[in-house]
């Protein structure tokens, strides 16, 4: 016969097994090893590229015009109206237009706007949309490590911070206009 004690301590060793067994299985779950998921994106403003019709792009003292119709987009200047490049206007532009991500947004209180380029504004997209809407976006400065820009949606408070290289390209069509060679461009 087996003392007392003994079965004691053999209940008390099958106790613990079975508590780590546990505690490594819950631990150890196969679902847990993936990666998390990322954060939600942030947009400065998110719209349907389709309901996009014309577009004003200003930077310093250049400034142009493109208007979509129902099969192309134009660069009107006065009463010429000039053919947009495909191969550089795409998809991409519109795209791009349809709005940026932001890696940070945050309030900033009216007179707080000159600290980031707001009183000057570096360049301006205005957009106009399908159903009377209209989008006004104001870019102001770039930040110290040059790789995000300043920029706001006008009469709003927050401030995004926007990759440079979303300003640099839509900045450029006021610049250097995406209409085809020998178009007049």
């Amino acid at each position: 016969m087996i003392p007392r004690f003994r079965w004691r301590g053999i209940a008390v060793t099958a106790l613990v097994i079975v508590i780590t067994a546990g505690f490594y299985s819950v631990l150890n779950d196969e679902t847990d090893l993936e990666p998390p998921a990322p954060p939600p994106a942030l947009w400065v403003y998110a719209i349907n590229e389709a309901d996009i019709e014309e577009v004003t792009v200003r930077q310093s003292a250049f400034q142009e015009h493109y208007i979509k119709t129902e099969l192309d987009w134009f660069l009107v200047r006065g009463r010429e109206s000039l053919l947009v490049d495909p191969d550089r206007w795409g998809a991409g532009v519109p795209l791009l237009l349809s709005g940026p991500s932001a890696n940070r947004v945050f309030d900033v209180p009216e007179d707080g706007l000159a600290e980031f380029g707001f009183t000057s504004p570096k360049g301006e997209i205005e957009m106009s949309l399908r159903g009377e809407r209209r989008f006004h976006v104001l870019v102001g400065d770039t930040t110290p490590n040059g790789k995000q820009h300043y920029v706001r949606l006008a009469g709003r408070p927050q401030v995004s911070l926007v990759p440079a290289s979303w300003v640099t390209l839509l900045l450029a069509l006021a610049t250097d206009p995406a209409v085809l060679v020998g178009s007049g461009g």
